[in-house]
């Protein structure tokens, strides 16, 4: 998981709007959705994690944020490609696949051709194929970070 500091910076990289909306897929404790959430108070963020344990300790955490802070930090439990269909109501995307093997990542990148043009998608720990010049229709490599927990 990104830590605050990486977060942070990430974020200024990225320099949302007002509105903007995150989903974490893959969002272990949720700290990129809290941040989000405490970072961007005109925005909101949803993070889908598959691990009972990380998505309890994301709930955890996210009962210490103030009450506005919580009504714009929204996590899920369950299978990320459950909520496909709801991709496309993002405007930032991050994706953390530690948990995906070759088959899921290609699944997660053909998933990915569903969301809106313009929707920026951020691989966390993963590349979404192996060669940049090979990426998804429609997606191109703007930039590579490396970051330290």
């Amino acid at each position: 998981e990104l830590s605050f500091p990486a977060f942070a910076a990430l974020a200024g990289r990225l320099a949302p709007e007002p509105g903007e909306r995150l989903l974490h897929l893959g969002s272990g404790t949720g700290r990129a959705v809290l941040a989000w959430a405490l970072l961007l108070p005109q925005s909101c963020a949803s993070g889908v994690e598959g691990a009972a344990e990380l998505h309890g300790a994301a709930l955890d955490a996210r009962a210490r944020l103030s009450p506005d802070a919580q009504s714009r930090a929204f996590l899920h439990c369950g299978d990320l490609f459950a909520s496909q269909s709801e991709w496309h109501h993002a405007t930032i995307i991050f994706v953390s696949g530690l948990g995906l093997d070759g088959g899921g990542v290609e699944r997660l990148a053909e998933g990915l051709q569903g969301v809106e043009p313009g929707t920026r998608v951020v691989a966390i720990s993963l590349p979404l194929c192996a060669d940049p010049a090979r990426a998804p229709v429609g997606f191109s490599l703007e930039g590579t970070g490396a970051y330290r927990n």
